[in-house]
């Protein structure tokens, strides 16, 4: 979850249905929600760039899904290709 005009940053990682890991903050109050232990690439990134945090953060985290940052992804050609209605 981004918002860019209050710089609000948040993401939830499940892994098999349980969380693993869940962070929120704001470039004002800082980190307000945190749960679970850091993710690898949570670290790696850390390792590589200190000061990666908030809306970047989660825009890489986005590339384990889309293949690329999510502020690089061409969504206009989205399709949906399976949807089912649980019963």
């Amino acid at each position: 979850m981004l918002h860019s005009v209050i710089d609000l940053f948040g993401y939830a990682w499940y892994e098999d249905g349980k969380l693993l890991r869940a962070r929120a903050g704001s470039a004002e109050a800082g980190v307000f929600f945190e749960k679970g232990s850091p993710l690898a690439i949570e670290q790696k990134l850390k390792a590589y760039d200190e000061s990666i945090d908030g809306e970047q953060l989660v825009m890489e985290l986005c590339r384990a899904f889309l293949g690329c940052r999510i502020d690089e992804y061409d969504a206009w050609d989205l399709k949906m290709e399976l949807f089912k209605k649980k019963a």
